[in-house]
């Protein structure tokens, strides 16, 4: 404790986070002044890092990311995350009121179909009134959706080569496909033949 003629300099240490009254009285023989301060005593970040999908396919689109604390860090109450999850995208602020080895910090996001075919960087910074850590994440979107078009069919009759290419069979189909008369030569005959390979009983054409 060091005093002067008007500065009192006192020093403590804390030795778990929390909320503290600051309490000082001073006296004399004829007044008496009690003063009062709240104290907010933090741990610090220092060991936490973040995890999650690196790969996205969309749709859905929907990825999980988390913030975890590694074996050096103890237990962070009431930090502020704030997560920027690529390109055209806002800031999002999270309150956290707990983060320890057992209790990450998870948010989920949906990325959108314009967003396929793009790398997009994943930015977290995560504060407290005593520290601050930065994170970044890169995540490759990708379209993975077939999407196949009408099936298209009339009343015609599929024909196909024979095996050895001496003569025509008929396969009648379920829903024959819209069809294109082509003259073959192997009988001398004109003779209709699908346009499109024929991968099941079902003829159809993808478009």
């Amino acid at each position: 404790m060091n005093a002067g003629l008007s500065i009192l300099t006192y020093n403590f240490t804390y030795e778990n986070p929390g909320f503290y009254d600051v309490v000082v009285s001073a006296y004399n023989y004829v007044s008496n002044v009690t003063k009062s301060q709240a104290v907010g005593v933090y741990e610090a970040i220092v060991d936490v890092d973040i995890s999650g999908n690196s790969t996205i396919r969309v749709p859905p689109g929907l990825g999980t990311w988390r913030i975890s604390a590694g074996p050096d860090q103890a237990p962070l109450d009431d930090i502020v995350c704030v997560w920027n999850m690529g390109s055209n995208y806002a800031d999002t602020s999270y309150s956290v009121a707990m983060l320890n080895e057992s209790t990450p910090h998870e948010v989920e996001f949906t990325y959108d179909r314009a967003d396929t075919g793009t790398s997009q960087t994943i930015s977290v910074n995560c504060s407290n009134a005593v520290s601050s850590q930065n994170f970044t994440m890169d995540v490759e979107v990708i379209w993975d959706n077939v999407t196949l078009g009408q099936l298209d069919c009339d009343n015609s009759t599929l024909w196909i080569p024979a095996p050895r290419r001496q003569s025509l069979s008929t396969v009648p189909t379920p829903c024959p496909a819209r069809i294109s008369r082509w003259t073959s030569r192997l009988s001398g005959t004109t003779s209709p033949l699908v346009s499109w390979p024929v991968i099941t009983q079902h003829c159809g054409i993808i478009r």
